[in-house]
């Protein structure tokens, strides 16, 4: 049950970056430690009951957060683009922490 709220709240990250421009859903199943687990679903099609709550994680979050960023966006560009920048350095500098050192 644990496993399966953590790929749920996978999910909600993952959808969400995918609404975000230069941060890559990959790179947050990588964060959350995912990844692997969708590489293999997607090859063999196996542990399907793992992958159904991520996959119901990041439709909700598409569904929920979609109006907000456009929002955002519209009314809000230079602090939004300032966030996703450094949104994009914090997850470089994660995975340069976590996969060089």
């Amino acid at each position: 049950m644990k496993e399966k709220i953590k790929y749920f709240i996978a999910g909600i990250f993952i959808g969400l970056s995918e609404l975000l421009p230069g941060i890559s859903g990959a790179t947050v199943a990588l964060m959350f430690g995912v990844y692997e687990k969708i590489l293999s679903f997607l090859s063999k099609f196996k542990e399907l009951n793992l992958i159904a709550p991520l996959l119901f994680g990041m439709l909700l979050s598409v569904f929920l957060f979609s109006s907000l960023i456009d929002f955002l966006y519209k009314n809000f560009t230079d602090i939004f683009n300032i966030f996703i920048a450094l949104l994009m350095i914090g997850y470089g500098m994660y995975l340069a922490v976590n996969t060089y050192l």
